[in-house]
């Protein structure tokens, strides 16, 4: 509606502004109620969309057929879900410190393909920084063994962490092994092997 149609109204007295004022509120009534329906269709719509074999009574045959990329990310999510679960079950049945433990044994020295020595970066008593010509080896280091697989063969990995005296305090200090070496006894290459045998090829 322009200015001077509502100047019109307006001059034309009471009733007629009455009348047209009635006529405005009804169709915005009608328009409410027209909205109303189509944010109901839409929702119901958006509802019947998501619902498949899994989340309602609909047959397995009615599903949208999945593409490859969708079904490689539902196996990548599946295995990491596996692999977490089996993390938090490990972590819960793992022995008190001091505890021999029933893990995976440690291999013969004569099976090691590679030993990578861990030392400590300083004391934490005094603070001392190990000079490298004080990181010599300790006769008993803790040892890890990582087995990762290689193009051809698997190789073994000893991680050992070393004890240092510190000249200063004469306080003994142990390497600690880093956070991947420490999370798993297996390699990510290794890690990922497992995952495609067991969540692609069904193993």
């Amino acid at each position: 509606m322009e200015r001077a149609e509502a100047e019109a109204i307006y001059d034309a007295g009471r009733e007629r502004c009455v009348e047209v004022l009635l006529e405005l509120a009804a169709s915005v009534e009608r328009l409410r109620a027209q909205t109303g329906l189509l944010e109901e269709r839409v929702r119901r719509l958006e509802q019947r969309s998501r619902q498949s074999s899994r989340t309602g009574s609909k047959p397995p045959s009615s599903d949208p057929p999945k593409t490859r990329q969708q079904r490689r990310v539902e196996a990548r999510a599946k295995a990491k879900e596996l692999f977490a679960r089996d993390a938090e079950r490990r972590r819960r049945a793992g022995g008190q410190p001091g505890d021999k433990g029933a893990g995976r044994p440690l291999a013969g020295e004569d099976r090691v393909d590679e030993f990578v020595d861990h030392y400590p970066d300083s004391c934490p008593g005094c603070g001392h920084e190990f000079a490298d010509d004080e990181k010599v080896p300790s006769r008993r280091p803790g040892r890890r063994q990582v087995a990762e697989l290689p193009p051809t063969t698997v190789v073994i990995t000893e991680h050992r962490a070393h004890r240092l005296r510190c000249p200063a305090c004469q306080r003994k200090t142990a390497a600690r092994f880093p956070a991947d070496v420490a999370a798993s006894v297996f390699g990510p290459r290794l890690q990922a092997a497992v995952v495609t045998l067991t969540a692609r090829n069904r193993v």
